[in-house]
């Protein structure tokens, strides 16, 4: 696990941005992998689902939406 998403494991944003850095650097395998991550911290430490969001960022990988490469990154900066 990656030391921010260690730290702050019920923070979604963070999976979010992790997927999207390993997606934008070709390594989808390891995009999806942190989903996986995050959805099993998330579900076994908090008892919820993860939101929307993430799981929308997992459908987009998983479909190499090439949109993704090309995004600003301010619609996922915190606010």
């Amino acid at each position: 696990m990656f030391t921010l998403t260690a730290w702050h494991p019920e923070r979604e944003r963070l999976w979010l941005l992790l997927m999207l850095a390993f997606y934008r650097s070709g390594r989808q395998a390891e995009a999806l992998s942190a989903f996986g991550q995050a959805r099993q911290t998330i579900t076994t430490g908090y008892g919820v689902d993860p939101g929307p969001e993430l799981h929308g960022m997992h459908k987009r990988v998983y479909a190499q939406d090439l949109t993704l490469l090309t995004e600003p990154l301010d619609r996922y900066c915190f606010t």
